[in-house]
């Protein structure tokens, strides 16, 4: 779960950047983001409120990738030059990666023993925030070569072949795990 997540993650960073060539081929002002970053929190919440029944539904580790999945479609929807399907686009973002986030989190936390989830977690956290970094800072210097519509559909493409990768997993459900004596 952990390599599915971090091989979406080195491609995710790029829409930080690419998101402002996207306001602008729309021809509207970088204050814009506001409103596209306020219909993906509303997005987000529908994810949050959602996330219960959907993970009891399908699991974590296919949440996951249900997550990703969605998140990659809707930045795929920022590639058409259209105001209404980037305002789709950024609300099923929103969606998706409040999904991947809760799975991920709550399979972190139920498959891992107590004893070790302080560092189980901090090595997560190490893969997918040096990922993310990465990706950042990759998407700013590509996206003074490349055309923001074909790094879309890159970020796209990786997202939905990690969640692909995840979507397929055949993961057991989580043991009962009894806690040690220290």
């Amino acid at each position: 779960m952990t390599v599915g997540a971090t091989v979406a993650l080195l491609v995710i960073g790029f829409a930080e950047t690419l998101i402002f060539s996207v306001i602008a081929h729309l021809g509207k002002p970088p204050s814009f983001f506001g409103v596209l970053a306020t219909l993906q929190g509303v997005g987000s919440i529908l994810g949050g409120i959602t996330a219960g029944a959907f993970l009891r539904r399908v699991g974590e580790v296919r949440g996951v990738g249900i997550g990703l999945g969605l998140f990659g479609l809707g930045d795929l929807f920022l590639v058409v030059h259209s105001l209404p399907v980037v305002l789709v686009g950024f609300f099923v973002a929103g969606v998706g990666i409040i999904w991947a986030i809760v799975a991920f989190t709550t399979a972190l936390q139920t498959r891992t023993p107590l004893a070790i989830q302080g560092r189980v977690s901090a090595a997560a956290d190490i893969f997918l925030s040096v990922a993310q970094t990465v990706s950042i800072a990759a998407g700013a210097a590509l996206s003074t070569v490349v055309d923001y519509r074909i790094l879309l559909v890159v970020l796209a493409a990786v997202v939905v072949a990690s969640a692909a990768y995840l979507f397929t997993r055949r993961i057991a459900p989580p043991a009962s795990f009894e806690p040690t004596a220290a």
